[in-house]
């Protein structure tokens, strides 16, 4: 590409979400492998986003070449070289305090001010920001009840003295001078992450080259896809800027279909899915497989309950295989219920949570089976994670994911959402299949790795590639 090429995302931190984290793993593979270097980007106020180059090389997706941007660094003069570079300390706090009101100077490692909180009443008050060639380029005011780093007024200075040069009244005008100021005449390509951050921005700049991407369903919890009503993050795009993107990139054909049947007008929709990194260690087939396997956050959405009443059923079979979940805990209350569950079912030596883990490929080339109930999918990569170590997936046939990644009685089994019961019988003949005839079952596998193979990196990125170059 001969323009500049944005991601827009939201904060980058040591707790950023996963769809930051997708996104700047396209951003590598699109440097390594299509010699594309695109620009993170956020409007986010955040120091974590001064140790960067830290938090990207301990989450394993660090690349030399990256390169970023945020408002807040731009009005203090910090570049990609400086964050690669230079401030890769740690933060120096001078905290004082007097009366009801405390002062937090922050600086570099080198010495060099960053910025100076103001805390008045255990609220945050005020910030001055400092540019890093030493003046004071910008003082933000909050007014919110809470601790929420988004300004309602902001002091731009002139850069040869402490003089008020501008003032905006809110964060949204603060952004749009942003925007003006440093995207304004450069003809950049803009991949919008985070839309719900950036649309109504955007809409003020109609010259801009857009691509909206969805990251999940369109749709509210439970919805119908004719009728049910849209998602506040996406129906904004969907039903009141449309015209202002060149491309909207959904991640299945069935989600495609189904925005364009619902509204009365042509979108410029494109089908982009994720993709799968690679595992580093060869397939064995014949490896001892031995429990059930459910990678899944503690949340309501995941029916985690059905899973465990599924699973349920096998036990009803075989005394010898238990159910292993794996997973961050989002919700306290849920896990206690899921717990009571699992004792009333009489399950306690059969069913066990052991949290977050990173060795993915070795806990599904282990499983017999990956069972995963969401009610609510984008795109669902758990199940691709599955069928990429031959490990084949069991989930509902549900909207939007499963449907076009599970191949039933092939690479898994999708049943009806609710129909737990039959999910287990399911479970039951696959695990029958491998205790009984591992020749077939080796098909199984086969077939799991041949279906997860149209998820490759090479695949998606010539996707990706295709879709810009019409752009360009």
């Amino acid at each position: 590409m001969d323009r500049p090429l944005y991601f827009m995302v939201a904060a980058l931190s040591s707790k950023m979400a996963g769809l930051e984290i997708s996104v700047l793993r396209r951003a590598k593979l699109f440097i390594e492998k299509g010699g594309i270097i695109p620009t993170i980007t956020n409007d986010s106020l955040s120091t974590d986003s001064l140790n960067i180059r830290k938090m990207l090389i301990d989450k394993e997706i660090f690349h030399p070449q990256l390169k970023f941007k945020n408002m807040y660094l731009d009005f203090q003069g910090i570049t990609t070289s400086d964050l690669m570079d230079k401030f890769t300390g740690t933060l120096q706090h001078n905290i004082t305090k007097q009366d009801n009101l405390s002062i937090d100077r922050i600086t570099f490692s080198d010495g060099t001010l960053s910025l100076i909180k103001y805390v008045k009443d255990g609220r945050l008050y005020k910030i001055d920001l400092y540019h890093i060639q030493g003046y004071l380029a910008a003082t933000f005011f909050f007014e919110h009840p809470t601790n929420r780093l988004s300004p309602t007024k902001t002091y731009l200075y002139d850069q040869e003295q402490p003089v008020v040069k501008k003032i905006f009244h809110n964060e949204a005008a603060l952004k749009l001078e942003w925007l003006r100021r440093w995207f304004d005449g450069e003809n950049g390509l803009f991949i919008v992450d985070r839309v719900n951050k950036y649309n109504y921005l955007f809409k003020s700049f109609p010259h801009y080259n857009l691509i909206a991407q969805f990251h999940s369903s369109h749709l509210m919890p439970h919805q119908n896809s004719q009728i049910g009503r849209f998602a506040y993050v996406y129906g904004i795009v969907l039903t009141q800027s449309p015209q202002i993107y060149q491309k909207i990139v959904v991640l299945t054909e069935q989600q495609k279909t189904d925005i364009q049947e619902r509204l009365p007008y042509e979108l410029p929709l494109e089908t982009i899915g994720h993709f799968l990194l690679p595992v580093s260690t060869p397939f064995i087939y014949g490896r001892n497989r031995q429990d059930i396997v459910m990678l899944s956050r503690t949340d309501p959405d995941k029916n985690l309950e059905d899973a465990i009443k599924a699973f349920h059923k096998v036990t009803l079979y075989y005394d010898d295989v238990n159910l292993n979940i794996y997973g961050t805990n989002k919700n306290c209350n849920y896990y206690h219920q899921l717990v009571a569950l699992v004792k009333e079912l009489g399950l306690e030596n059969r069913v066990f949570f052991h949290g977050f883990i990173t060795n993915i490929s070795e806990i599904f080339r282990s499983a017999l089976c990956c069972i995963n109930l969401s009610n609510r999918e984008g795109f669902g990569l758990t199940y691709l994670e599955s069928l990429q170590n031959g490990c084949p997936a069991f989930a509902y046939a549900i909207k939007y994911g499963p449907s076009e990644i599970i191949k039933s009685g092939e690479t898994g089994f999708l049943a009806p959402e609710g129909n737990y019961e039959l999910i287990g019988r399911a479970m039951v003949e696959f695990i029958s299949i491998y205790k009984d005839c591992p020749a077939a079952y080796q098909v199984v596998e086969e077939a799991c790795l041949k279906q997860a193979e149209n998820y490759s990196e090479e695949l998606i990125l010539a996707k990706w590639q295709k879709l810009l170059a019409g752009l360009t």
